[in-house]
């Protein structure tokens, strides 16, 4: 199993750059867009009509090819304040606690995603002046997003398999007291920053 679950991390992580890339060269054809439209409104004050929406649908899309990088690569925030305190075992399953809930934001917002594509494409909505249908591009979104969770899923994988080794091996893991004082901590943090 540890061998299955380190060839689909590395092939994740494998095929998520390359999508990756693509997204970040779309961004940089929509920057290299939107100099010629300032150059031009300079120049000839006359813009690049219907540029904005061009933006509008796919700078989404762009930016959401990166989400499956960034989750593979465990390119989160990771706020380590009591990582000395806690031991190897809990850090190991703090961590896990992390990506599980990771994996639920990415698939709630997969699942919002796709509810509002579809939407779009019940009404037929399109850009204003050029007609772009918005519904598939939503869709294009919403596909990467579960594409992302996906990747979360083995992230997980990695991290539940991990935190098992860690626990098995760790000889000086804190006393549960610790542990649960830290969390307690944790936890108020946390509420005090959504509040």
């Amino acid at each position: 199993m540890t061998g299955l679950l380190d060839r689909i991390d590395h092939w994740n992580v494998k095929i998520s750059r390359r999508i990756a890339l693509i997204g970040v060269a779309g961004m940089l054809f929509i920057a290299l867009g939107t100099i010629a439209d300032v150059m031009m409104r300079w120049l000839f004050h006359h813009s690049l009509v219907g540029y904005n929406e061009i933006v509008e649908v796919s700078i989404a899309v762009a930016i959401a090819a990166t989400f499956p990088a960034g989750a593979a690569g465990r390119g989160n925030l990771t706020i380590d304040i009591l990582a000395e305190h806690l031991g190897a075992r809990a850090n190991e399953w703090l961590k896990c606690l992390g990506a599980a809930l990771l994996l639920v934001f990415y698939a709630l917002l997969s699942w919002q995603i796709g509810l509002h594509a579809n939407d779009l494409l019940g009404r037929g909505e399109t850009t204003v002046f050029l007609g772009i249908a918005t519904g598939p591009w939503v869709w294009a979104v919403a596909t990467l997003l579960i594409a992302t969770t996906l990747v979360q899923i083995s992230v997980l994988a990695v991290c539940l398999r991990d935190a098992l080794k860690a626990s098995r091996s760790d000889e000086t893991a804190p006393s549960p007291g610790m542990f649960a004082g830290s969390l307690l901590v944790l936890v108020a943090l946390l509420a005090g920053a959504v509040w």
